[in-house]
């Protein structure tokens, strides 16, 4: 795997046992609390990532055929921008309900799901060719069609902002604990 992207998936792979071994450390009445009737549990967010992370590890490796991915020029403003807003406090909607959690998926699955994704997406990179590198791969559905390596940076912010979000519903459980009568 070239450096550059070996160094980014690194990055991610912690990421994603971090997050894993958080949501794992939590009580099972823990990792359902929802905040709010609308409001995303911890295993909501784990699944979300999952969603996310197996869409985009589909792209990656089995792209549709007939369709030859073009950049706009507007393509880099676009990924930057949301790169910027996920590194933001600014909360968003997913942008497709396709990774939009629907039930209630225990940790376990979740963990099996995510690391047989992460196994296929770094077979992918270990296999990508030297030209690979700056020709567009992944359709996001925001910023278009990105890189390899951007692709890496979006999941890396992605995971991050919904850091982020863990540690607001883990803080509002503590909070919800807290105040309930004894």
């Amino acid at each position: 795997m070239y450096p550059k992207l070996s160094r980014r998936f690194e990055r991610v792979e912690r990421q994603r046992e971090s997050l894993v071994a958080s949501v794992r450390a939590l009580s099972a009445a823990d990792q359902a609390y929802h905040p709010s009737p609308h409001a995303w549990s911890a295993a909501d967010v784990i699944q979300h990532l999952v969603l996310v992370d197996e869409l985009t590890t589909k792209q990656l490796v089995s792209p549709r055929e007939g369709i030859r991915p073009r950049r706009r020029v507007t393509t880099r403003l676009l990924y930057g921008l949301t790169i910027a807003v996920l590194r933001s406090p600014i909360r968003i909607k997913a942008p497709s309900k396709l990774v939009v959690p629907t039930s209630h998926m225990p940790i376990d699955i979740l963990e099996a799901r995510w690391r047989v994704s992460r196994d296929r997406m770094a077979g992918y990179l270990e296999s990508a060719a030297p030209d690979s590198l700056g020709r567009p791969v992944y359709r996001h559905p925001i910023a278009g069609w990105l890189t390899l390596p951007e692709t890496l940076g979006f999941l890396e912010a992605h995971t991050a902002n919904h850091s982020t979000q863990l540690a607001r519903i883990a803080r509002l459980r503590r909070h919800a604990a807290s105040a309930a009568p004894a």
